[in-house]
């Protein structure tokens, strides 16, 4: 590797180590694959709302409180970052994930019976 690639990289993950610490996120680990060289990095996002409300600068800014956080099609995209959703409140978005769980669940149980029934 050439001195200009390696001062590139560095350049890079200083850029990269800068934008996630405003954004609140952990740094998990940082793995380089033996083989091929190729490395990554995976971050853990904040699991409240503190470090957002005690950053120094709104710098990424976070997401209008009017934006549904459980939002994932046929929205218009926005930048910002999403608060961490601690309320239980039931959205639209949370129905339709608690009927689709009980609709496996209840899948499984009628497999569970009609192997008992093939059994006897």
């Amino acid at each position: 590797m050439g001195c200009l690639h390696i001062t590139f990289l560095s350049f890079i993950y200083a850029a990269m180590s800068k934008l996630t610490k405003s954004m609140c996120w952990d740094l998990v680990v940082i793995k380089t694959d033996t083989l091929n060289g190729v490395g990554a990095a995976i971050y853990r996002k904040p699991t409240s709302n503190d470090c957002y409300n005690n950053r120094p600068q709104n710098e990424p800014p976070l997401c209008k409180e009017s934006d549904d956080p459980n939002a994932a099609w046929y929205f218009h995209l926005s930048h910002g970052i999403r608060i961490t959703f601690c309320s239980s409140t039931i959205t639209p978005s949370r129905v339709f994930i608690i009927a689709w769980v009980e609709n496996v669940y209840k899948l499984k149980l009628n497999m569970e019976k009609s192997e008992l029934i093939k059994a006897m």
